[in-house]
């Protein structure tokens, strides 16, 4: 596949706003098919909906780094079958662009995990960390009372 860099100009240009795209990727919507196995249907704004997709940028030297984001359709961009759309905040991720790349279905959990956005980040991994505190506080005290 090939990238596509989708400028800021591009986004003022059809009055999308900047900070939407922080944690979007544009495929062909054949391209989604053929990722998730079924046709994409805009059916109402649920990103949860949306699928996470995993980009991976293979180095020639065997590292390679990897970018989860939603999927956007990238029609209106003019993203053709064999091309992925990146937005300027996802740019910034990536080291070096002469490579190969794979896409293929990521992972809810990951793509929270490593969000582009800080606060979103910082918050669930926050919720996480202090839900594995309660689960092991909880299990302390059902230990002290049984013993």
């Amino acid at each position: 596949m090939k990238l596509k860099k989708i400028s800021t100009f591009d986004l003022k240009e059809k009055n999308f706003p900047y900070e939407f795209f922080e944690d979007k990727i544009c495929l062909e919507n054949t391209t989604y098919e053929e990722i998730f196995g079924k046709k994409f249907s805009e059916q109402s704004y649920k990103p949860y909906k949306r699928g996470i997709v995993k980009v991976s940028f293979l180095q020639t030297n065997g590292s390679k780094e990897i970018i989860r984001a939603l999927f956007y359709s990238g029609n209106s961009f003019g993203i053709l079958k064999d091309e992925v759309g990146i937005f300027p905040p996802l740019l910034y991720s990536v080291t070096n662009f002469n490579c190969t790349i794979k896409v293929s279905k990521g992972s809810k959990f990951l793509f929270i995990w490593n969000h582009p956005n800080h606060m979103v980040r910082l918050g669930f991994r926050y919720a996480f960390v202090l839900g594995g505190l309660s689960v092991f506080l909880g299990l302390i005290s059902l230990y002290t009372t049984i013993f």
